[in-house]
């Protein structure tokens, strides 16, 4: 899942997600308006990024899997979300967000500590822990949901316990 840059208008590909004030776990945050991905990363949009890594010099070009290109990328760590999320951003003109150093954050696993995000920047980052709570539990539409749109974890949710069948057998005939 990504945030892109407050841009009008948005990629077909986003939803806005208007700011505001929500009880989380975390205690009452303020959000600022933020776009985030409609769906979790793509391995079709996954693979198209990361053919352009070489190039360009990002150390991500044999990372991930995926069972069909509109399934979600897995096999993925932090790391290489945040290089993909900055060669993305590069290949759309945004300044990338993770730096190392001062230096636009290409390649390694160094200590998670030396690792700096740049807020103000244009391009595309994972969404803050407020941020993705936020958008997870339907912002300011939540009509005191749990979830995005509902109580039922099942109506809204897509995970072990009701994904039997599924396209892409992860576990014991279960997956995306």
């Amino acid at each position: 899942m990504t945030v892109h840059p407050l841009v009008d208008p948005a990629p077909a590909d986003m939803v806005r997600v208007p700011g505001g004030t929500l009880a989380m776990s975390m205690g009452t945050r303020t959000v600022e308006t933020f776009y985030m991905g409609k769906y979790e990363v793509t391995w079709g949009e996954w693979k198209a990024v990361r053919a352009e890594a070489a190039a360009r010099g990002y150390d991500i070009g044999s990372v991930g899997a995926g069972c069909a290109d509109d399934h979600p990328v897995r096999s993925v760590n932090w790391y290489d979300v945040l290089k993909w999320s900055n060669l993305k951003s590069e290949l759309e003109g945004l300044t990338p967000v993770y730096t190392v150093s001062g230096a636009v954050f290409k390649t390694g696993h160094p200590d998670h500590t030396t690792i700096s995000q740049n807020l103000s920047a244009t391009g595309y980052r994972l969404p803050l822990e407020a941020e993705w709570e936020f958008g997870a539990r339907g912002g300011n539409q939540t009509n005191g949901f749990t979830y995005a749109g509902s109580n039922d974890l099942n109506a809204v949710g897509w995970y072990r316990d009701n994904s039997g069948g599924a396209a892409c057998d992860l576990w014991s005939g279960r997956g995306t």
